[in-house]
């Protein structure tokens, strides 16, 4: 009678094909949560760029008192674009209506048109001066007695696949009422 001893050396083939998919499969969920957390980062970012350059032109409207005397005369116009020809103004060196158009240009173009503008700081940025807005809400409170109403919107990249929006983009806008303070 004859018994053979067989004396396993190693791993087999079939094991060791297992072993790498289910590490495969792990390294592919790793590169997914991966791409969710560059991608929400990226949002977050966008979210407090929009909120700084939003306090920035708010407190720009509050610093120029002119303004509040008659916002109908549309200090800060909606018409400015990066081409805009608009005078650079420094200190006491421009009227109000000056000021105004330099502030609106300055938040959304950037600093001599190249940076921490809205239009090169946040994917599809625009930005959207209201003046005397029949009504302003913000976080559920309507403000009757602001004289402007002040949109930053914005494109902010889906998390997820299944999410809908034009090149898996969805639209934010981040929403200010402002009622700067008279000229004494």
């Amino acid at each position: 009678m004859f018994k053979s001893k067989k004396i396993q050396h190693g791993f087999s083939l079939i094991e060791v094909l297992v072993s790498l998919l289910v590490l495969s499969v792990g390294m592919l969920g790793l590169g997914g949560l991966q791409m969710a957390a560059v991608k929400g980062t990226a949002n977050a970012h966008a979210r407090t760029v929009a909120s700084a350059l939003m306090h920035d032109l708010t407190d720009r409207m509050r610093a120029n008192p002119e303004n509040a005397s008659n916002p109908a005369e549309g200090f800060y116009q909606n018409d400015i674009t990066c081409a805009s020809s608009v005078r650079r103004c420094y200190r006491d060196s421009c009227n109000p209506q000056q000021k105004a158009r330099y502030d609106v240009k300055e938040i959304l173009c950037g600093i001599q048109n190249r940076e921490a503008g809205i239009r090169h700081e946040l994917l599809n940025g625009n930005l959207l001066v209201e003046q005397t807005p029949a009504n302003c809400v913000m976080a559920g409170i309507n403000y009757t007695d602001a004289q402007y109403r002040v949109d930053i919107s914005w494109g902010e990249r889906n998390l997820h696949q299944n999410q809908t929006g034009d090149n898996n983009t969805r639209s934010q806008t981040l929403t200010a009422c402002v009622r700067p303070s008279r000229v004494p």
